[in-house]
């Protein structure tokens, strides 16, 4: 990651100020107006990834679109498609033509390999809502 990532990023609220040292480079969704919140469900659509590293504070910045850093939660490839787990960390996802089960939420594609879980890598994101924000897959 040897060159600067550019993108679109807003000031939003934090869900129960939560620690955002831990969240920085972790998807987010809007949990309500004016508030982020990391990824912890399926069925939302993701909104960005948190950039900040300011513990405990009321407001955090949140990269909607772009180029970001992204703590990786499974080894890919650049060029692959990655999705948010659970816990807002990136999975990357083999896309399949089952369209009843398994729907991940979109983030973007991998602008370079990750060899190793909990390595941060840079992402080009693809911005999404609802059903235009997930794919079909299996997770590797």
């Amino acid at each position: 990651m040897g060159r600067g990532l550019s993108g679109i990023d807003i000031s939003l609220k934090t869900y129960d100020k939560y620690d955002t040292s831990t969240a920085r480079y972790h998807v987010a969704y809007l949990s309500s107006a004016n508030t982020a919140r990391v990824m912890n469900t399926m069925g939302v659509a993701v909104i960005g990834v948190i950039q900040d590293a300011s513990p405990n504070t009321s407001s955090c910045a949140v990269r909607l679109a772009g180029t970001t850093k992204l703590w990786m939660n499974d080894t890919c490839s650049a060029g692959d498609y990655i999705v948010s787990n659970t816990a807002g960390a990136g999975d990357m996802v083999t896309l399949s033509a089952n369209t009843s089960t398994n729907n991940y939420p979109l983030v973007g594609i991998a602008n370079e390999a990750c060899a190793a879980t909990g390595t941060i890598i840079e992402v080009i994101m693809i911005p999404g809502n609802g059903n235009m924000g997930s794919v079909v897959g299996t997770l590797t």
